[in-house]
């Protein structure tokens, strides 16, 4: 018996999709948002709008899908393995070592499993509601607007501001070309679908345009790696698309498309083995080779190296400074998955593999790294083998069904390439670097739009509008009030109450800049810590800077300082309290109990208390036994020892600190001076014989001369220069 559709339901259901649709398209615009009133402009406020946004048009589509079943994604193999992956996740950061850094992060970085699972409940979104290419081209054209800003932004940067490696709204280079990376693939995807567009000779020309300025931003971001990936993918898109010019030609005509027809025909007879277009793309795959092979074998002259944007890109070398971190780092990471292969550290955990298996070589470079800036080596912590074999087969399982559905004539050859070399270019780049969330979106709309290319459009189509949903209108009401109260009760906790600390912490430490009297400095860090949410982490490091600022204000000259010994102290004696908090988590990070001793430290020279030297020189110990080989916990101890005249415990560690890396200047400064205390002429001898051979004197910064002069005043020798 055919049942009359109800036109009130239909309604309800149109209005709850277009909502859903724009709530979609909202969110490409995203990366344009700047939150300047908290902390990490470029990533906190916009990946807490985007938490938010994806609840609520999750929770919409959650009620379409419970009642109406045209609405859920079908299950396919792509889904299971997205699924699977999200899964494994789930259980190593539920087992992670620090399960609260796993879930939620913190503001410098906001990804942890709350924004992974956000991604997926995006990506749920995204796979049931755009099943017709009409709301896929008027997504992909949100997002492409978006990016023509961004990109009008960064050629702002380099001409007018003159910024050598521009980042737009985005905040960082690299992240930046990974951005404009996906959208080459995708203009080049409009490009070859707007070939049957009646109006082509009006959209190829700004398609084209488009495409020249995204090139151009990846060129202008000076990244390596985006460009190396966009590069040997170029190359092998080229070569593939000669060596299998038959099956390229036959695609053509399998999926009529006279437009292509016609330029193949004209030159080839249906005959010609080596048709025009096969040798034009020959000569165009060597002229790219030789261009290639011609500025990487001149990159040492001195038209190259007068030029800083070709010379960085041509320069490819493991004794890069920017290079060599890495490699490190990823030595590290790899004795970190031997200890914990299966399941890894969870996510934001990766301080515990730093820490224990730190390499001296590292320091001088960025003090604590808390990833490993490869997507494969953080991924073996954060989720170990299998985490990184779940997140590898996202990959292989798309590009085999994209190679399926082509070889099936489902997929033309030129999309299927295209999408192919998009996620190959995305892989390859990102074995360079971490992911970040303007990066996340774009990849999970395309593996969305993947699911919806090598699904079955004629059955998804036939079940969109065969099936019309039998339940009252009152179960639509009665469930959206329901995920709606949900997401409102569950926003204070995870959403609004972080947010509302960020800001906070913002108000906090304009309150010390404007040199507001220490009481109100104090009462808006307290009142920051009293939302006790995943930023108290962040907050309790900020207040450790601003107790570091002020007191090293005061040491210079306590006369000109705005603030007494007493405030000082008072400052000193809150963030000692508050890092000793921080401090009290199951695996402790050596980073914050070395701020927690560097507090003590301050403590006791403002007031020399044996107790407040004595705590001091225990946390610094323990984080030593955490990390051996950190030579900045070294330091510290050197420091302390220093100040209260145990001279030969601090000589004796600054031979320690500087025999770990001889190039490090730090140490060496502390060698020095320690020896000029103990008049060991030797090891002054040693250090002097070391300064031009393996320490660089002339790179010294002005940071570094400050502690310079802070030891020559401990060692009384204010009339001597280096």
């Amino acid at each position: 018996m055919h049942i009359k559709p109800n036109s009130t339901i239909q309604n309800l259901e149109k209005l709850y999709t277009w909502i859903i649709k724009i709530g979609l398209c909202l969110i490409t615009f995203l990366p344009l948002y700047i939150s300047s009133s908290m902390l990490f402009p470029y990533i906190t406020g916009r990946t807490f709008l985007f938490r938010i946004m994806v609840e609520i048009i999750f929770s919409l589509w959650l009620v379409l899908a419970i009642c109406n079943p045209k609405f859920r994604p079908k299950m396919t193999i792509l889904f299971t393995t997205i699924t699977i992956f999200i899964a494994i996740v789930f259980i190593a950061d539920l087992l992670s070592f620090n399960p609260q850094a796993a879930f939620f992060s913190n503001y410098e970085r906001m990804e942890g499993f709350m924004t992974i699972f956000h991604l997926y409940l995006y990506w749920m979104v995204l796979v049931g509601i755009l099943k017709q290419n009409k709301d896929w081209l008027l997504f992909f054209h949100s997002t492409l607007a978006v990016s023509v800003v961004i990109a009008i932004q960064a050629v702002y940067q380099r001409l007018a501001l003159n910024i050598e490696r521009v980042d737009s709204t985005l905040g960082n280079p690299i992240y930046l070309a990974a951005y404009a990376l996906f959208h080459v693939g995708l203009l080049l995807m409009l490009i070859y679908q707007s070939q049957k567009n009646p109006n082509k000779k009006i959209v190829l020309p700004i398609y084209y345009l488009i495409l020249l300025l995204q090139i151009s931003i990846i060129v202008l971001s000076l990244t390596r790696g985006v460009v190396l990936s966009l590069v040997v993918v170029s190359i092998f898109c080229l070569l593939s698309s000669i060596v299998f010019w038959k099956k390229f030609q036959t695609s053509t005509e399998n999926h009529n498309l006279p437009h292509l027809q016609n330029k193949i025909l004209s030159t080839n007879n249906q005959n010609q083995a080596w048709p025009l277009p096969r040798l034009g793309l020959v000569i165009f795959l060597i002229s790219i080779v030789l261009l290639i092979t011609g500025l990487i074998y001149f990159r040492n002259t001195e038209f190259i190296k007068s030029n800083s944007t070709l010379y960085r890109l041509t320069n490819y070398s493991l004794a890069d400074s920017t290079i060599t971190p890495r490699i490190m780092v990823w030595k590290m990471a790899w004795k970190g998955f031997l200890e914990q292969p299966f399941l890894g550290y969870g996510q934001e955990n990766y301080y515990l593999v730093f820490q224990k298996h730190f390499d001296p070589n590292l320091e001088g470079h960025e003090a604590w790294f808390d990833r490993a800036h490869s997507i494969v080596f953080d991924w073996l912590i954060n989720a170990g083998i299998l985490g990184l074999l779940s997140y590898l087969s996202i990959f292989i399982v798309a590009i085999l069904l994209l190679l399926y559905n082509c070889h099936k004539s489902k997929i033309h050859i030129i999309e299927t390439m295209i999408l192919i070399g998009l996620f190959s270019s995305y892989l390859i780049q990102n074995l360079f670097v971490f992911d970040n969330f303007n990066i996340y979106i774009l990849f999970f709309a395309f593996l969305a739009y993947t699911q919806y290319r090598t699904s079955d459009g004629e059955e998804t189509l036939s079940i969109q509008t065969a099936t019309t949903s039998q339940r009252p209108v009152y179960h639509y009401t009665l469930l959206t009030i329901i995920f709606f109260l949900t997401i409102i009760y569950a926003g204070i906790g995870l959403h609004f109450k972080p947010i509302l600390q960020s800001k906070s912490l913002i108000l906090a430490l304009q309150s010390y800049r404007k040199k507001q009297p220490m009481e109100n400095i104090i009462a808006k860090f307290q009142s920051a810590l009293k939302y006790n949410s995943f930023g108290n982490t962040e907050t309790r490091k900020h207040l450790w800077s601003t107790t570091q600022d002020a007191w090293f204000e005061y040491k210079l000259n306590p006369t000109s300082s705005p603030y007494s010994k007493n405030e000082i102290e008072q400052l000193l004696i809150f963030t000692n309290n508050e890092l000793e908090q921080e401090n009290k988590i199951a695996n402790p990070n050596a980073a914050y109990m070395l701020l927690q001793g560097s507090t003590l430290n301050m403590l006791a020279q403002i007031n020399p208390n044996i107790n407040n030297i004595k705590k001091s020189e225990k946390i610094l110990l323990e984080a030593n036994l955490l990390s051996p080989k950190k030579q900045l916990i070294y330091l510290e101890l050197i420091k302390l020892y220093s100040a209260f005249g145990h001279n030969q415990a601090a000589a004796d560690m600054a031979k320690h600190t500087w025999y770990l890396n001889k190039k490090y200047l730090p140490a060496a400064i502390d060698v020095w001076t320690t020896s000029l205390r103990m008049n060991d002429q030797k090891s002054i001898q040693e250090v002097k014989n070391e300064i031009g051979k393996s320490i660089d004197i002339t790179a010294i910064d002005s940071q570094t001369l400050n502690v310079i002069r802070w030891h020559y005043n401990q060692a009384q020798l204010k009339n001597k220069t280096l």
